[in-house]
């Protein structure tokens, strides 16, 4: 098909009618897509901010073979969990829960992105907390200069909050730390 030569030929009027389209297009799309976005996305609330002082005590001894039994329990008001005896609170910040012991750390942070910079992902599960499906992955690498180390970082959402539970390793045990960090998500609940 031949076209006239008046529609093929390049002109200084269609180089600019090129050019505005090349740069409106994307940028219009662009801010549509943002529109979108808002649009559908639902609006973040903010979560009240309640100071709860955390209670620790020792669990009631239950007449079961539970492995948690006489272990301490962290309430601050909107979350609670048990932790072996052992175990010594790290901060005092009722928001990010931290423990440790001679095995490894525990410690609760919300709505924050937690991970090992130089790490392997070796294992990856599903699991149930508190009726709530979460991630749970083992990690093993480089602390990027402190030497080598493992985490368990387990996450999940609710109530458009993102809970990131991370177990900092400080011994070769893996199988026996695992154990402990279930046992410890095990007994997670959230208060409503």
């Amino acid at each position: 098909m031949d076209l006239p030569k008046s529609l093929t030929t390049v002109t200084t009027l269609s180089k600019i009618v090129a050019t505005v389209l090349f740069v409106t297009l994307p940028l219009g799309a662009f801010y549509l897509g943002i529109k979108y976005q808002k649009a559908t996305s639902p609006i973040p609330v903010e979560p009240e901010t309640s100071i709860a002082t955390p209670t620790f005590k020792p669990t009631i001894p239950r007449p079961s073979t539970d492995s948690t039994t006489g272990w301490k329990t962290f309430n601050n008001g909107s979350l609670s969990f048990e932790v072996p005896l052992d175990f010594q609170i790290a901060t005092d910040d009722n928001s990010k829960p931290s423990f440790g012991s001679n095995l490894m750390s525990f410690n609760v942070y919300v709505d924050q992105v937690m991970g090992l910079e130089c790490g392997e992902n070796i294992n990856s599960e599903l699991i149930s907390v508190d009726g709530i499906k979460a991630h749970m992955t083992t990690i093993r690498g480089i602390d990027c200069g402190t030497g080598e180390i493992s985490q368990i970082v387990m996450s999940l959402d609710k109530d458009k909050s993102h809970y990131a539970f991370v177990s900092t390793l400080k011994v070769k045990d893996e199988q026996k730390a695992k154990s402990v960090f279930k046992q410890i998500i095990d007994t997670f609940e959230f208060i409503d």
